[in-house]
């Protein structure tokens, strides 16, 4: 018998089911349609999964209430409750996505435990992480029994042995529910990333623990009509007399369990409108949920965990370019980014720099006019060009602009008669039809005099002085932008003059220059900025006081270059939060050049 919302309420009214029934994204959608947005088949087909549901509810019928061993005071017990959302140092788990109408669950589950494990392998709960399912189901997937959509349909036990040896990122191959041939990009190779092995726990003591001490879980269950179409919220448990029809088997991804309301913690691949924000709470033993489950372990290697750092500094006429290693040493062979054109730029008065997945981006202003290149990890750079992107009318000259990476698309930010402009360089190597404004036309706060361009998750972050006050602006990723809203925290020392971003963790960080010396700032995840910083220098030698500054994120430090007197001084945050002593001379690691007039980090 179908499901139906009036006797789904009807039992939450009178306590029999503990979650809450009510319209969702699904309403309307047929018998075919709701099977796309599944797709895990398990061997055997449905008597397979009525027979894991069999085996689920017989574990929790028999230990009573499915803690027996992990609720067992010993030392080997795993905790009562744990989320990866809310883990000792920040959100270990990627944002929800939606398969739409392919069904890819099984793509969708994996990849999303293999981005989680990125996170925890390099300790950084903030790390931008987005892997291409799309890699996984339609390159991985046909020679392994994955089928078409929109159906789809495959299994975990194929899906973790074919991704072990790599599973490229998002920018490169793009997720839609079409289905298709593979298509990924040219350098996929240099993109992969990969991971050591992968765990199969059926017990759940063995599956609290891997949670608790590795990271999320790939699960599937049973989806009936009623969870479907109805559940908004709560802890789902299934009943035969309101649940309705079975619409098939589906992968998620586990995040978490707790004990007291003895439920497992889903994130689902239906999208951020369904159920809780994209995420449901399925009851132990409930629909076959944990009668087995599936892990990665490490080691995970991805060139999404950045170690070095990208150093890019004009003067004299000439571009620069060096790194600084994980381990701290600076490289010693410092490289002229001798990118060519079929004019010569000339000199450099204005550096920016970012960094994609193997990609090092460079734009930067000669005379007042825009120019970019490129390099790609273990290539040559590409000819120095002038973005295509029509520039406004009555603006002859750029002041100002920097620039950060999103996936493989550049965005830069730009200054001309005070007012904030922005383009884009597309993954596919082309640039947006023409620039456009982001400040307001009237009613803004002033005139931009700098700027400082980062990345943010999916948003692009521009903080602007506007008479000596900071001001900050976000673009969505539908390419809306906010108002500017000033930056009011304590402890500012007075008007800035030069300002640099960078995000660490999911924060954003800012520094700058008042009166020539350094401060720091962060945003913390609520949006609430801190206190101002000062960054001082326990030696003698370093400078009080400097004309330019830059930062950026490697790991989870904040490394911080600035000059004084056409010399370049470095520094650095480390994870903890504490600092460095002092800023320390880079005057042997550019050459020997003798005056810089302009640099960046990436």
């Amino acid at each position: 018998m179908p499901a139906e919302l009036s006797l789904l309420r009807e039992a939450a009214s009178d306590s029999l089911i503990s979650w809450t029934p009510g319209e969702t994204t699904h309403g309307g959608l047929s018998d075919l349609q709701a099977r796309s947005r599944l797709g895990a088949d398990p061997p055997g087909g449905r008597p397979a999964l009525l027979h894991r549901e069999s085996a689920a509810r017989a574990r929790v019928t028999a230990s009573g209430d499915h803690t027996t061993a992990s609720s067992t005071a010993t030392a080997a017990a795993p905790p009562k409750t744990f989320d990866w959302r809310k883990a000792p140092g920040g959100n270990y788990v990627t944002p929800v996505r939606d398969q739409a109408a392919c069904g890819s669950c099984v793509a969708f589950g994996t990849v999303g435990v293999l981005e989680s494990m990125v996170r925890i392998a390099a300790k950084q709960p903030g790390l931008s992480v987005d892997l291409s399912e799309a890699f996984v189901f339609f390159c991985l997937g046909p020679r392994l029994g994955a089928g078409a959509c929109p159906e789809g349909g495959w299994w975990v036990d194929d899906a973790l042995p074919a991704m072990k040896a790599g599973v490229s990122d998002e920018a490169n191959y793009r997720y839609t529910d079409d289905d298709q041939p593979c298509r990924r990009g040219s350098d996929w190779k240099t993109r992969l990333t990969t991971f050591g092995s992968w765990t199969h726990p059926t017990s759940i003591t063995a599956m609290k623990t891997h949670l608790a001490t590795v990271g999320p879980l790939v699960a599937w269950f049973t989806v009936y009509e009623d969870f479907f179409y109805y559940y908004t919220g709560g802890i789902y448990t299934y009943r035969k007399k309101t649940a309705g029809d079975v619409i098939g088997g589906h992968c998620v991804m586990i995040v978490g369990y707790d004990d007291a309301t003895k439920c497992w913690i889903v994130k689902n691949s239906w999208g951020k409108g369904w159920g809780e924000n994209g995420y449901c709470r399925i009851a132990y033993g409930s629909a076959g949920i944990d009668a087995e489950m599936w892990g990665i372990k490490g080691p995970i290697s991805s060139p999404l965990i950045r170690t070095s750092l990208q150093l890019v500094a004009a003067g004299a006429g000439q571009v620069w370019r060096t790194t600084r290693s994980g381990s701290g040493s600076w490289r010693t062979a410092v490289e002229r980014v001798d990118a060519g054109a079929a004019t010569d730029p000339g000199a450099f008065t204005t550096l920016s720099a970012a960094t994609s997945i193997n990609r090092l981006h460079v734009v930067g202003l000669v005379g007042g006019q825009a120019w970019y290149t490129r390099q790609r990890t273990g290539a040559g750079w590409a000819k120095w060009a002038k973005p295509s992107s029509t520039r406004p009318a009555g603006v002859t000259s750029w002041t100002a602009l920097s620039c950060a990476a999103i996936g493989d698309a550049v965005h830069v930010a730009a200054l001309a008669k005070g007012a904030l402009w922005h383009t884009l360089r597309a993954a596919d190597g082309t640039w947006q039809k023409a620039w456009t404004r982001v400040s307001p036309a009237t009613g803004g706060p002033g005139t931009f005099t700098a700027l400082t361009c980062a990345a943010v998750g999916s948003q692009t972050s521009v903080v602007g002085i506007v008479g000596g006050t900071l001001w900050l602006t976000a673009r969505a990723t539908n390419g809306t932008w906010s108002a500017p809203k000033q930056v009011v925290a304590a402890g500012a020392p007075g008007a800035f003059t030069a300002v640099s971003s960078a995000c660490v963790d999911g924060l954003l960080h800012l520094v700058a220059l008042s009166d020539g010396r350094p401060w720091h700032l962060i945003r913390d995840s609520a949006g609430t900025w801190g206190s101002w910083r000062h960054i001082a220098s326990a030696s003698a030698s370093a400078p009080v006081r400097y004309g330019a500054i830059a930062c950026t994120d490697v790991g989870r430090t904040l490394p911080i270059v600035a000059l004084a007197a056409g010399v370049p001084w470095f520094t650095l945050r480390n994870a903890d939060g504490s600092w460095r002593a002092s800023f320390a001379s880079l005057a042997n690691k550019l050459t020997g050049e003798p005056s810089l007039n302009a640099v960046d980090v990436a």
